[in-house]
This record gives structure tokens, sequence and C-alpha cells, in this order.
């Protein structure tokens, strides 16, 4: 009875510990969406990017290359065994939420002084939003494939 009883415990302390990496991991794919996020509203409300400042790098290449990423990293949010079954719902919810956010982010531009709202740089940022996206869901689509 008593070696039984060792057997349930032994189990159950490894169903916890697996809980308990599960539940850290879920946190730790979603902090680069919150990272980019965050750090997108704070360079949206400079005057201008002090990095970018002496590069002649065209705008709308930084807005596709920061809303791909920004979307890429969304697709994280999204449980994995999702992208099995909804993956077409999944990727239409990053592409609108990241073009919607483009709309915000331009508009939260309209306040900065020394910046402007631009029509092309929303474009930029669907596209980016579309990329991140679809490579965003490409990658998800070949960890459930990986994984089961």
């Amino acid at each position: 009875m008593k070696r039984r009883v060792d057997r349930k415990e032994r189990l159950r302390s490894i169903c916890i510990s697996i809980n308990k990496k599960d539940l850290v991991i879920n946190v730790l794919v979603r902090i680069p969406a919150l990272f980019i996020t965050v750090a997108s509203i704070y360079l949206s409300s400079l005057p201008y990017i002090p990095a970018l400042s002496g590069i002649r790098i065209s705008d709308k290449l930084v807005h596709l290359v920061c809303f791909a990423g920004l979307a890429g990293s969304w697709t994280l949010w999204f449980p994995l065994n999702s992208w099995k079954k909804h993956s077409v719902r999944n990727l239409l919810i990053c592409v609108i939420g990241v073009a919607l956010y483009g709309v915000l982010d331009e508009w939260h531009q309209s306040f900065t002084p020394h910046r402007e709202v631009s029509a092309y740089d929303w474009l930029a940022d669907v596209g980016g939003a579309i990329l991140g996206s679809v490579s965003g869901c490409f990658l998800m689509r070949l960890l459930v494939k990986k994984r089961i």
C-alpha cells in the first residue's frame, strides 16, 4: 500500500512541475509582444527616433519591419493546438488587430510635435502586419506538425 501511495505522490509532483513549466513558457512567449507594443508606443511619442536620425532609411521600411515583428510576436499569444484547427482565424485576428493598432499609432502621432500622420505609413504597417502574421502562422503550424 505504501508503495502505491509513493507512486501517486511522485506522479502528482511530476504533474505539478509540468504545469509550472507550461505556465512559465506561456508567460515567457507573451513577453516579446508586450515589449514591442510598449516600445512602439514610446517611440511613437518621440518627435524623432534618435537611433535613425543619422541614417538614411525609408520610414516605410521601418514601419514594415517593426509591424512585422509586432504581428509575429502576437501570433505567440494563441495556444499551439489552436493553430491546427483555427490557423486562418488566428491569422486574421493578428492582421486585423495589428492593422487597427497601426491606425491608433498614426492617430497618436498626430499629437506628437514634428511627426505627421500618413496613410502610406499605415499601408506599410498593414504590410508588416500581413508579413509578420503569415510568418508567425507558418512557424506555429510547423511547430504543431513537429509536436504531433
